[in-house]
Protein backbone atom coordinates (compact mmCIF):
# COMPACT_ATOMS: atom_id res chain seq x y z
CA UNK A 1 0.00 0.00 0.00
CA UNK A 2 1.55 3.10 -0.61
CA UNK A 3 2.44 6.00 1.97
CA UNK A 4 -0.17 8.34 2.97
CA UNK A 5 0.89 11.89 2.23
CA UNK A 6 1.12 14.13 5.28
CA UNK A 7 -1.19 16.58 4.99
CA UNK A 8 0.91 19.30 6.92
CA UNK A 9 -1.53 22.06 6.64
CA UNK A 10 -4.09 19.90 8.76
CA UNK A 11 -6.74 20.57 6.12
CA UNK A 12 -10.26 19.05 5.96
CA UNK A 13 -12.96 18.40 2.73
CA UNK A 14 -15.65 20.18 2.65
CA UNK A 15 -18.90 19.58 0.67
CA UNK A 16 -22.36 20.05 0.71
CA UNK A 17 -24.94 17.37 -0.41
CA UNK A 18 -28.30 17.24 0.49
CA UNK A 19 -30.63 17.41 -2.76
CA UNK A 20 -30.98 14.41 -4.88
CA UNK A 21 -33.51 14.86 -7.10
CA UNK A 22 -31.12 15.28 -10.18
CA UNK A 23 -29.27 12.21 -9.70
CA UNK A 24 -33.13 10.78 -9.10
CA UNK A 25 -33.84 12.27 -12.79
CA UNK A 26 -30.77 11.10 -14.13
CA UNK A 27 -28.43 8.71 -12.47
CA UNK A 28 -29.60 7.04 -9.56
CA UNK A 29 -26.37 7.04 -7.13
CA UNK A 30 -24.32 8.87 -8.65
CA UNK A 31 -23.54 11.04 -6.06
CA UNK A 32 -22.99 8.70 -3.23
CA UNK A 33 -20.85 7.13 -5.83
CA UNK A 34 -19.17 9.83 -6.32
CA UNK A 35 -19.22 11.35 -2.74
CA UNK A 36 -17.28 7.85 -1.58
CA UNK A 37 -14.84 7.50 -4.63
CA UNK A 38 -13.49 11.18 -3.46
CA UNK A 39 -13.77 10.43 0.03
CA UNK A 40 -11.07 7.63 -1.42
CA UNK A 41 -9.15 10.16 -2.94
CA UNK A 42 -8.63 12.27 -0.10
CA UNK A 43 -7.58 9.59 2.32
CA UNK A 44 -4.66 8.90 0.05
CA UNK A 45 -3.70 12.69 1.52
CA UNK A 46 -4.52 11.88 4.78
CA UNK A 47 -7.43 14.57 4.33
CA UNK A 48 -10.74 13.63 6.19
CA UNK A 49 -14.30 14.22 4.07
CA UNK A 50 -16.71 16.74 6.38
CA UNK A 51 -20.33 16.16 5.03
CA UNK A 52 -22.77 19.04 5.43
CA UNK A 53 -26.15 18.06 4.93
CA UNK A 54 -29.64 17.85 6.32
CA UNK A 55 -31.44 16.05 8.60
CA UNK A 56 -32.34 12.70 7.75
CA UNK A 57 -30.15 12.77 4.85
CA UNK A 58 -27.63 9.92 4.91
CA UNK A 59 -24.01 10.66 6.44
CA UNK A 60 -21.57 10.36 3.73
CA UNK A 61 -18.60 12.10 5.73
CA UNK A 62 -15.92 11.10 8.09
CA UNK A 63 -17.71 13.67 10.07
CA UNK A 64 -20.88 15.01 9.16
CA UNK A 65 -22.70 18.14 10.03
CA UNK A 66 -26.73 18.74 10.13
CA UNK A 67 -28.38 21.78 9.51
CA UNK A 68 -31.94 22.99 8.95
CA UNK A 69 -33.13 24.13 5.98
CA UNK A 70 -36.88 25.83 4.58
CA UNK A 71 -36.53 24.09 1.21
CA UNK A 72 -34.56 21.44 0.07
CA UNK A 73 -34.62 22.32 -3.45
CA UNK A 74 -33.00 25.60 -2.40
CA UNK A 75 -29.94 23.74 -3.68
CA UNK A 76 -26.87 26.17 -4.33
CA UNK A 77 -28.47 29.04 -1.19
CA UNK A 78 -28.55 26.00 1.06
CA UNK A 79 -25.01 25.13 0.04
CA UNK A 80 -23.86 28.93 0.51
CA UNK A 81 -25.97 29.11 4.09
CA UNK A 82 -24.85 25.62 5.34
CA UNK A 83 -20.69 26.81 4.70
CA UNK A 84 -21.42 29.93 6.76
CA UNK A 85 -23.32 27.97 10.05
CA UNK A 86 -20.31 25.78 9.69
CA UNK A 87 -17.48 28.56 10.14
CA UNK A 88 -19.48 30.16 12.36
CA UNK A 89 -20.38 26.87 14.58
CA UNK A 90 -18.24 23.76 13.45
CA UNK A 91 -15.35 24.97 11.84
CA UNK A 92 -11.88 25.65 14.68
CA UNK A 93 -8.98 28.05 14.01
CA UNK A 94 -6.97 25.06 13.46
CA UNK A 95 -7.94 24.05 10.54
CA UNK A 96 -8.10 24.74 6.42
CA UNK A 97 -10.71 24.04 5.37
CA UNK A 98 -11.02 22.80 1.70
CA UNK A 99 -14.69 23.28 0.46
CA UNK A 100 -15.30 21.59 -2.90
CA UNK A 101 -17.87 19.42 -4.49
CA UNK A 102 -18.67 15.45 -5.23
CA UNK A 103 -16.49 15.56 -8.68
CA UNK A 104 -13.54 17.10 -7.41
CA UNK A 105 -10.62 14.93 -7.43
CA UNK A 106 -6.86 16.28 -5.26
CA UNK A 107 -3.94 15.21 -7.50
CA UNK A 108 -1.26 16.81 -5.48
CA UNK A 109 -0.66 18.69 -2.44
CA UNK A 110 -2.04 22.34 -2.32
CA UNK A 111 0.39 24.91 -1.60
CA UNK A 112 -0.06 25.92 1.81
CA UNK A 113 -2.85 28.87 2.53
CA UNK A 114 -1.21 31.81 3.73
CA UNK A 115 -4.40 33.99 4.08
CA UNK A 116 -7.69 33.58 5.46
CA UNK A 117 -9.34 32.69 2.73
CA UNK A 118 -8.28 31.79 -1.22
CA UNK A 119 -10.69 31.59 -4.04
CA UNK A 120 -9.97 30.71 -7.86
CA UNK A 121 -9.78 33.30 -10.66
CA UNK A 122 -10.85 32.88 -14.51
CA UNK A 123 -10.78 35.26 -17.14
CA UNK A 124 -14.21 34.66 -17.24
CA UNK A 125 -17.54 37.22 -16.62
CA UNK A 126 -18.26 35.23 -13.30
CA UNK A 127 -14.26 35.64 -11.99
CA UNK A 128 -14.12 34.10 -8.78
CA UNK A 129 -15.64 30.32 -8.88
CA UNK A 130 -17.33 29.45 -5.78
CA UNK A 131 -17.38 25.84 -6.33
CA UNK A 132 -13.30 25.70 -5.05
CA UNK A 133 -12.51 27.37 -2.10
CA UNK A 134 -9.58 26.95 0.46
CA UNK A 135 -10.59 28.67 3.30
CA UNK A 136 -9.70 29.44 7.51
CA UNK A 137 -12.26 30.10 10.29
CA UNK A 138 -11.80 33.58 10.24
CA UNK A 139 -12.90 33.89 6.53
CA UNK A 140 -16.39 34.11 8.03
CA UNK A 141 -17.00 37.33 7.39
CA UNK A 142 -16.25 36.93 3.72
CA UNK A 143 -18.71 34.51 3.09
CA UNK A 144 -21.17 36.12 5.47
CA UNK A 145 -21.25 39.07 3.14
CA UNK A 146 -21.33 36.93 -0.30
CA UNK A 147 -24.54 35.61 0.85
CA UNK A 148 -25.56 38.92 1.90
CA UNK A 149 -25.58 39.12 -1.85
CA UNK A 150 -27.43 36.07 -3.04
CA UNK A 151 -30.10 36.26 -5.58
CA UNK A 152 -33.09 35.70 -3.56
CA UNK A 153 -34.93 34.92 -7.01
CA UNK A 154 -32.71 32.15 -7.98
CA UNK A 155 -32.51 30.48 -4.74
CA UNK A 156 -32.48 26.64 -6.35
CA UNK A 157 -29.23 27.40 -9.07
CA UNK A 158 -27.13 30.27 -10.23
CA UNK A 159 -28.23 33.04 -7.37
CA UNK A 160 -24.46 32.87 -5.61
CA UNK A 161 -23.29 34.34 -9.15
CA UNK A 162 -24.37 37.47 -8.19
CA UNK A 163 -22.60 37.15 -5.08
CA UNK A 164 -19.68 36.79 -6.69
CA UNK A 165 -19.51 39.16 -9.30
CA UNK A 166 -20.20 41.61 -6.59
CA UNK A 167 -17.32 40.81 -3.93
CA UNK A 168 -15.21 40.69 -6.67
CA UNK A 169 -16.18 44.22 -8.04
CA UNK A 170 -15.76 45.59 -4.61
CA UNK A 171 -12.33 44.06 -4.23
CA UNK A 172 -11.61 45.59 -7.77
CA UNK A 173 -11.93 43.48 -10.28
CA UNK A 174 -8.29 41.32 -8.96
CA UNK A 175 -6.48 38.72 -10.60
CA UNK A 176 -4.27 35.86 -9.66
CA UNK A 177 -2.13 37.08 -6.64
CA UNK A 178 -2.17 38.26 -2.91
CA UNK A 179 -5.01 40.97 -1.51
CA UNK A 180 -6.83 42.78 0.93
CA UNK A 181 -10.52 43.04 1.71
CA UNK A 182 -12.10 44.34 4.22
CA UNK A 183 -9.72 43.58 6.74
CA UNK A 184 -8.76 39.71 5.52
CA UNK A 185 -6.12 38.30 2.87
CA UNK A 186 -7.36 36.88 -0.03
CA UNK A 187 -5.38 34.89 -2.39
CA UNK A 188 -6.59 34.21 -5.94
CA UNK A 189 -5.13 30.99 -7.68
CA UNK A 190 -5.35 29.90 -11.13
CA UNK A 191 -8.57 28.47 -11.92
CA UNK A 192 -7.05 26.23 -14.74
CA UNK A 193 -4.56 24.34 -11.81
CA UNK A 194 -7.28 23.52 -9.10
CA UNK A 195 -11.03 23.18 -10.93
CA UNK A 196 -10.30 22.23 -15.09
CA UNK A 197 -10.93 18.89 -15.97
CA UNK A 198 -8.32 18.58 -18.29
CA UNK A 199 -5.54 21.20 -17.44
CA UNK A 200 -5.32 20.60 -13.45
CA UNK A 201 -2.41 20.52 -11.25
CA UNK A 202 -3.24 20.05 -7.96
CA UNK A 203 -7.55 19.05 -8.11
CA UNK A 204 -9.92 18.78 -11.22
CA UNK A 205 -13.87 18.50 -11.88
CA UNK A 206 -15.44 16.69 -14.10
CA UNK A 207 -18.46 18.65 -14.62
CA UNK A 208 -16.74 22.01 -15.62
CA UNK A 209 -19.86 24.11 -16.91
CA UNK A 210 -22.63 21.57 -17.12
CA UNK A 211 -23.93 19.05 -14.04
CA UNK A 212 -24.73 16.72 -16.96
CA UNK A 213 -21.36 16.16 -17.65
CA UNK A 214 -21.69 14.44 -14.58
CA UNK A 215 -24.25 11.73 -16.26
CA UNK A 216 -22.82 11.24 -19.74
CA UNK A 217 -21.40 8.12 -21.50
CA UNK A 218 -17.95 9.76 -21.60
CA UNK A 219 -18.17 9.97 -17.12
CA UNK A 220 -18.91 6.63 -17.14
CA UNK A 221 -16.60 5.53 -19.56
CA UNK A 222 -13.81 7.56 -17.47
CA UNK A 223 -15.08 5.99 -14.08
CA UNK A 224 -13.52 3.06 -15.51
CA UNK A 225 -10.02 4.81 -16.64
CA UNK A 226 -9.48 5.93 -12.79
CA UNK A 227 -10.85 9.44 -12.67
CA UNK A 228 -13.12 7.89 -10.25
Amino acid sequence: MAKKLQNSQNMKAVLFHADGHFGKRYAEGIYEHLVSELKKNLHEFNIPLIHLTIPDHAAWGDETYFYEVENVNHVIYNREKAIVEFLKNDANDKDVYWFCEPDFRMFKEFPPLETDVCMLYRDDPVAMTPAWRLAKKSSLPFFEEALSYFNKDRLEWHGDTASWVKIHELMGKPKVGFHEYNGLTVELRSYGHYASRHKYIYSGQWKGGSKMNIVTDEFKESLKKGWR
